[in-house]
C-alpha cells in the first residue's frame, strides 16, 4: 500500500493519486511498520525534532503534537536520556506511532500497533485513535 513493495496486478490510489507514479501522497500520509523505520542512535526528543524540521513545524505545533501523547508515553520515554535503541518493545512502538501523526496526516498505516504494548497502554492508545479520528485535518 505505501509503495514498498511493487505491485504485480491492481494499484493502490491515496487522494486519487496512483502510489506507484508519484509521491505527492506521502505529505498526507503517516506511517509506521516497524522499529527499524525510527533513527536507533537517536533520542526520542533529538529524533522528533529532526521530523519537525522535516515537517517544516513549530518548536511550539511539536511540543502540542507530543502533549497529545503524554499518557501514552506515560513518563517512561521523553526526558530519560535514552537512545531509541535502548528502549523497550513497547515505547519503540509508543516513539513510531508519534512520530507517524507527525505532520498531521489525513491517513495513517500502522502495522498491529498493539503489539508489545500493556493492557493500560492498549487502553491509552484506543482513546488516541478515537481523540484523532475526531479531528479534522
Amino acid at each position: 500500500m505505501l509503495d514498498l513493495v511493487r505491485a504485480t496486478e491492481g494499484r493502490v490510489t491515496i487522494d486519487e493519486e496512483d502510489v506507484s507514479k508519484s509521491e505527492s501522497w506521502k505529505l498526507s500520509t503517516g506511517a509506521f511498520l516497524d522499529e527499524h523505520m525510527l533513527i536507533s542512535f537517536l533520542t526520542p526528543e533529538e529524533y522528533f525534532e529532526s521530523l519537525r524540521k522535516i515537517y517544516g513545524l513549530s518548536e511550539g505545533d511539536l511540543a502540542l503534537h507530543l502533549e497529545k501523547f503524554a499518557d501514552l508515553f506515560n513518563d517512561e520515554v521523553l526526558g530519560k536520556q535514552k537512545y531509541i535503541r535502548d528502549l523497550s518493545k513497547g515505547n519503540l512502538k509508543k516513539v513510531g506511532i508519534a512520530a507517524a501523526f507527525m505532520g498531521s496526516p489525513k491517513v495513517v498505516f500502522l502495522d498491529e500497533p498493539f503489539e508489545n504494548l500493556d493492557p493500560s497502554s492498549q487502553i491509552r492508545l484506543k482513546k488516541l485513535f478515537v481523540s484523532e479520528k475526531k479531528t479534522p485535518k
